[in-house]
């Protein structure tokens, strides 16, 4: 899986902004307001990737219990299918 879209991130006010960038901004409208977490996860999902390479990846990164961190990282996903943002 990867993000369907190019995007751009910016750090505003402590929160990580991610707004489509080039033919992608008629695709996408709108913008979406991430979390530390969940940055990290969106950036990993510029590469193909699959989900126990993302835990993986978020264990290394945080300090949490892997079961923990294995059910953020499925929730943030299941939101960003939502949204339409991954293939």
């Amino acid at each position: 899986m990867r993000l369907k879209y190019r995007f751009e991130t910016m750090e505003l006010e402590g929160e990580t902004i991610v707004v489509p960038v080039g033919e992608n901004v008629d695709q996408f409208r709108g913008v979406v307001k991430l979390n530390e977490t969940a940055a990290f996860i969106f950036n990993l999902l510029k590469e193909e990737t699959s989900e126990e390479a993302i835990v993986d990846a978020v264990e290394k990164e945080f300090d949490a219990p892997r079961s923990v961190i294995a059910a953020d990282v499925k929730k943030y996903l299941v939101e960003f299918r939502e949204k339409g943002l991954l293939i």
